[in-house]
């Protein structure tokens, strides 16, 4: 089982416009406005649901949130020197990279008690990028 990242997404062009204006303009409003544009959209889920005897049921629905605002983000920002000149825009410039740090566009989700493993490279992992 994988995890889809947004580069992903249909939307991925849509997702790396936000992204760059907020890379160029890092505040709170336009932060906010970028998660809840995203956070808010109709979301269609479908897959199949496996029992313990072996049995799978497909299922499918739509979903949205109501998010209306982030008060703990918004706290975090205030009080962290440096959130919005530093971390902001790290965090943007690593989130527009993620088509070329991972090339499939996902992440294999590992079972508890299992011997799967998943390599990285260091870039992958390192959060400077270096």
């Amino acid at each position: 089982m994988a995890f889809p990242l947004p580069s992903s997404y249909k939307n991925w062009n849509e997702i790396q416009q936000k992204l760059k204006y907020l890379q160029d303009h890092p505040n709170w409003s336009n932060l906010e406005h970028l998660i809840l544009h995203f956070a808010n959209q109709t979301k269609k889920v479908s897959g199949h649901w496996e029992t313990r005897e072996t049995t799978s049921f497909p299922y499918e629905f739509e979903y949205t949130l109501q998010i209306k605002e982030l008060p703990c983000l918004k706290s975090i920002g205030e009080k962290t020197e440096k959130f919005y000149s530093e971390f902001i825009p790290k965090l943007v410039q690593l989130s527009l990279e993620l088509p070329k740090l991972f090339p499939d566009s996902k992440l294999k989700i590992l079972k508890a008690n299992s011997e799967d493993r998943v390599e990285l490279t260091r870039k992958q992992v390192k959060l400077d990028g270096n």
